[in-house]
């Protein structure tokens, strides 16, 4: 017997602004028109406009060192929520 429990769409991007709400305060992967990934916090958002912690440095998975950015939305090229088990 083989039980399997999945999130359908968890790993899905997200397109709309309205998406962007639902996770404030969560761990995003970020990819820009540019080609640079990087990872973050979402702090909040905007209609056309998100302000993200970006992690600069990490240690043992967690952030010791953020800068605070804001971005248009017509920079960003992918975004995905990184999911966390704690």
């Amino acid at each position: 017997f083989k039980l399997e429990v999945s999130s359908p769409g968890v790993d899905m991007p997200l397109v709309n602004p309205r998406q962007y709400t639902k996770h404030v305060n969560r761990t995003l992967s970020i990819t820009t028109n540019d080609g640079e990934s990087f990872k973050g916090k979402l702090v909040s958002c905007g209609d056309q406009k998100i302000e993200v912690d970006k992690f600069l440095e990490t240690k043992k998975g967690k952030p010791i060192k953020t800068e605070l950015i804001t971005m248009n939305m017509e920079e960003i090229n992918e975004t995905k929520v990184l999911i966390s088990f704690k």
